[in-house]
């Protein structure tokens, strides 16, 4: 089937519990409906690039919580919200079981997302990617686990763009992969990750990052987060700047077991953006 259960513009304040939905294209493709609650549900999909809820068009102010997404496709993303406000994810059970499944939570376009206490495992591309035009979100208290191995490496757990965005007290571990990447972030806080990325075996990668900035991102605060890596094929950059001289942020009592790497990409000194306190 194309559909487990499909809402269109003007579908709003329903409650969706206890279903079974299975062998689907989509677990739920809501088209414009807002205030549903979306809530204790099993979904899995198994048919090309699935998604186990896809919410477009200013699907606004909905809830997703407390669901069961298994992701067995390839191409497949547990939950995507595209051009939509005010929609709150949490305590989902997100397992992207087939390998090549893209994301487990993919915001686009999607403003004021609050995104947290999400388990989301075995992601190859990114545990949650915000990352086209998504800004004033919050992604926090998320438990992200890539197990992935193989002749490439998983995405970063966590990719963000926008501003405003808070990212705290989210728990990642990699095998292979970057922590969290931001490209293109303005004005936001990062705070209280705890970052682990241990012994893995990508190839073509010569080093992994805890946290890697990168793009036109200004003024983001680095506060009290902690990363450990643990590979001894290839080292850990625990926090990376590839901004260049333009471009201010601070970094707060990170607490590091390896190496910071603060770059300067333009005609500064070594540390011109790096501000400790």
């Amino acid at each position: 089937n194309q559909y487990g259960i499909e809402l269109d513009e003007g579908s709003d304040f329903n409650v969706f519990s206890f279903n079974n939905l299975s062998n689907n294209r989509w677990g739920f493709y809501i088209d414009g409906g807002d205030n549903n609650n979306i809530t204790f549900n099993k979904i899995i999909t198994n048919s090309g690039s699935a998604r186990g809820v896809e919410l477009l068009t200013r699907a606004d102010s909905n809830n997703i919580s407390f669901n069961y997404i298994w992701i067995d496709s390839s191409e497949g993303d547990g939950i995507r919200i595209l051009d939509s406000l005010y929609n709150k994810l949490f305590l989902n059970l997100i397992d992207l079981v087939d390998g090549d499944a893209f994301d487990g939570i993919n915001l686009q376009n999607a403003n004021f997302t609050h995104v947290y206490n999400n388990n989301i495992s075995n992601f190859q591309s990114n545990g949650i990617d915000s990352a086209v035009g998504s800004s004033h979100n919050i992604v926090s208290g998320n438990l992200l686990n890539s197990s992935f191995y193989g002749g490439g490496q998983a995405g970063p757990a966590i990719t963000v763009s926008g501003i405003n965005l808070t990212i705290e007290l989210n728990n990642i571990t990699m095998n292979d992969g970057d922590g969290i990447t931001l490209s293109g972030v303005n004005s936001s806080i990062i705070q209280f990750n705890l970052i682990l990325i241990y012994n893995g075996t990508a190839s073509g990668a010569s080093s992994f990052n805890g946290i890697l900035l990168t793009g036109v991102s200004n003024n983001n605060t680095f506060l009290n987060n902690t990363i450990v890596g643990n590979k001894s094929t290839d080292p850990i950059i625990e926090l990376r700047d590839d901004t260049l001289d333009a471009y201010i942020n601070y970094m707060i009592f990170n607490n590091t077991f390896g190496e910071i790497r603060w770059l300067d990409n333009g005609t500064g000194s070594y540390l011109r953006n790096l501000t400790t306190n």
